[in-house]
């Protein structure tokens, strides 16, 4: 049997989790793992991620069709390949898939996962104000995660939609925090020493003389939420992949402006986590993870690895 046979046939044993299937295996406790392990692979230079980072497919005549982004962790003899709201999962180097993983909710969880794992390098388990900008489902994965591992004095809650931020201010309270809706954006972030932003908007949300020397600032969107005054006066900027975030986000808005936004950035968010890379200068810190594929592979497998575990004691 060739190649090509073998990896037909064995394809058709892909086994299938279903969103509820991974409800049943997920925790934050397991996404913030994922996004640690991560980290440490990516600073010892075990992480592979696919050339272009992202890639489409399309259909001839028609102007829709799949995104495509991967990773690879050789050591552990995985790859994956993130698409329609799955990952797919495959051996390593045959790349003969054996798993097909939904990421429907999990994807949110790896979202809020990896604000909570980057803010842990800051070294401190409280903040005095939170200032939030978002309302929707990966703004309460979000919050839902830093609750999970951070104290908070006061959360402030900022959205388009006053009905969507009463309702997160609402069910905070669930978490052990009291969130505020709030409609003033300026006095807002100038009274937080943390502000998220992880919202659809495609103008700034966050001015430069808003913000304190002391403060954190991370931004999640896919278009501009920060000033780039803001970005300029910033003390240090750390991205989680510089290839990917100059291809969707705030930094690739600055370039598409004419800015240069490489000399901004100080190094990775890996790098800063891990203390391979320290703070070089003083102003506000600005945190930005576009998301990476490789993060949302690690967690798939461990999903699908505690599912194996999982389902094995309960066969046996």
């Amino acid at each position: 049997m060739n190649q090509y046979q073998r990896g037909k046939e064995e394809a058709t044993m892909v086994v299938y989790l279903s969103d509820s299937a991974v409800c049943r295996q997920l925790d934050l406790d397991l996404s913030l793992k994922a996004v640690r392990e991560t980290f440490r692979r990516e600073i010892d230079g075990a992480v592979l991620l696919t050339k272009p980072r992202v890639d489409y497919l399309l259909f001839p005549g028609f102007p829709y069709g799949y995104r495509l982004k991967g990773a690879a962790f050789p050591d552990l003899k995985v790859a994956g390949l993130r698409v329609a709201r799955h990952i797919l999962l495959s051996d390593w180097p045959d790349l003969v898939p054996f798993a097909l993983v939904d990421e429907q909710t999990a994807y949110q969880y790896r979202v809020g996962a990896v604000t909570t794992v980057a803010l842990e390098a800051l070294a401190r388990k409280r903040f005095d104000h939170l200032c939030l900008f978002g309302a929707g489902r990966l703004a309460r994965a979000t919050l839902r995660a830093l609750t999970h591992r951070f104290e908070f004095e006061a959360v402030s809650i900022l959205s388009r939609n006053p009905a969507s931020r009463m309702a997160l201010a609402e069910m905070s309270s669930g978490w052990g925090i009291s969130g505020v809706a709030r409609w003033d954006a300026e006095k807002a972030v100038r009274e937080a020493d943390l502000i998220v932003t992880i919202t659809t908007a495609d103008e700034p949300l966050v001015r430069r003389d808003w913000v304190s020397n002391s403060a954190t600032v991370v931004s999640m969107g896919g278009a501009q939420e920060l000033d780039f005054e803001l970005l300029a006066r910033a003390g240090d900027v750390f991205v989680d992949d510089l290839a990917g975030c100059l291809e969707s986000g705030d930094l690739a808005r600055a370039k598409a402006a004419g800015h240069d936004p490489t000399r901004w950035v100080s190094g990775t968010l890996a790098g800063w986590w891990s203390g391979a890379t320290s703070r070089s200068k003083s102003g506000p810190l600005i945190l930005i993870p576009r998301g990476m594929a490789s993060m949302d592979v690690m967690q798939a497998y461990r999903v699908w690895k505690r599912h194996q575990k999982r389902e094995g004691n309960n066969n046996g």
